[in-house]
């Protein structure tokens, strides 16, 4: 079992890794969906799919779509690199995925990538947490070096390693995202920094 972090626990975690972040709100540690999280296995990652330098990113993030209250993400990452805390707890960010996936991570017992999802009977919401980079198409170095600093901070507290960080599209088969990362390289850059 692997208990999710505490606000307070994750701010250490992120002051510890010297990864600049700041608060999108002030109620960022109790803004979260209803239900709780189960046993907590890894790190979700995302990209918004909409323009880094649009100022409502951040405010959609937080408050949900019209189809899916926030907030969305737990973490999001602009294009200059800070980590905006948007809300703790369960986010609406995974959805359903695939038993196998789940499993595979759960081990961390797979290869180079995960299977591949082809079943949606998980809820990722309660044992993942979100963190997206707000890009549309591609990321800037800053957004990925500060992802690949949080979920290696991330795996770090937990004592998992790089095999706990899943893409979206490697969660559900109706995702695409985050698109232009290659999770694989991701996960190795991710687990030099653990070994580091």
């Amino acid at each position: 079992m692997s208990q999710a972090m505490t606000a307070q626990q994750l701010v250490n975690v992120l002051n510890k890794a010297g990864i600049g972040w700041r608060a999108y709100k002030a109620d960022w540690r109790t803004h979260n969906r209803p239900g709780e999280w189960g046993d907590m296995h890894g790190v979700g990652i995302h990209n918004t799919a909409s323009a880094a330098s649009d100022p409502a990113e951040l405010n959609t993030a937080y408050v949900g779509r019209s189809d899916l209250p926030g907030p969305l993400y737990n973490i999001v990452i602009t294009d200059d690199g800070m980590a905006w805390l948007i809300g703790w707890g369960r986010a609406n960010h995974f959805g359903s995925g695939d038993k196998d996936v789940y499993a595979a991570v759960v081990a961390e017992s797979y290869g180079t990538n995960p299977p591949k999802p082809n079943d949606k009977t998980v809820d990722g919401n309660s044992h993942f947490y979100g963190v997206s980079m707000a890009y549309l198409r591609e990321p800037t170095s800053r957004q990925l070096r500060t992802c690949e600093r949080v979920a290696a901070a991330i795996c770090r507290y937990h004592k998992w390693s790089a095999k706990s960080v899943i893409a979206h599209r490697e969660w559900s088969y109706t995702r695409s995202d985050p698109t232009a990362v290659t999770m694989a390289t991701f996960r190795g850059l991710v687990q030099h920094l653990l070994n580091s």
